[in-house]
């Protein structure tokens, strides 16, 4: 058995053809599964929303298999939802940034700022705090090569 039946919600990034990331938030609490995606248009709306669909039907056939009589829900049933507050890239790279400021910003309770300028350093902080995570067993041996390259200061000015 699983603890899956115990989460509040399951995030999955979906790539749509090897060029663009979203997300798509299973959120069992609410009932509601939700797709955020940066770059939305009318064309690539249906697409992504019926990739969503398999991956859910997906998803819940996993759960009724792995958790067999305590998955008594049926998240196919689930409405799909489109957030109030879903920011807009403006360019055709930072995709990805915005997924996974979108995990963390759920995770942590936290608003997504609308701010244009953030995606570089977001870049520099999540690098950093991959790195110096306790749980990343080669964290010494990063920290100690770092200490010989002159742009330290810089890296520990951006763990602010």
């Amino acid at each position: 058995m699983s603890n899956l039946v115990k989460c509040e919600r399951i995030f999955i990034p979906m790539n749509d053809n090897n060029s663009h990331w979203y997300l798509c938030v299973v959120d069992f609490a609410k009932r509601f599964i939700y797709i955020l995606d940066s770059l939305q248009s009318r064309t690539s709306e249906g697409i992504r929303t019926k990739n969503v669909k398999t991956v859910v039907t997906g998803l819940d056939k996993l759960l009724s298999f792995l958790e067999k009589d305590k998955y008594i829900d049926n998240i196919t049933r689930y409405k799909f939802k489109t957030p109030i507050s879903n920011p807009q890239q403006n360019n055709g790279y930072d995709c990805g940034m915005y997924v996974i400021k979108h995990m963390f910003t759920n995770t942590s309770n936290r608003h997504l700022p609308l701010l244009e300028s953030w995606s570089e350093r977001l870049r520099y902080k999540l690098a950093a705090s991959l790195v110096l995570s306790k749980n990343n067993d080669q964290r010494s041996r990063i920290v100690e090569i770092a200490r010989n390259i002159p742009l330290q200061e810089y890296f520990r000015s951006l763990k602010d």
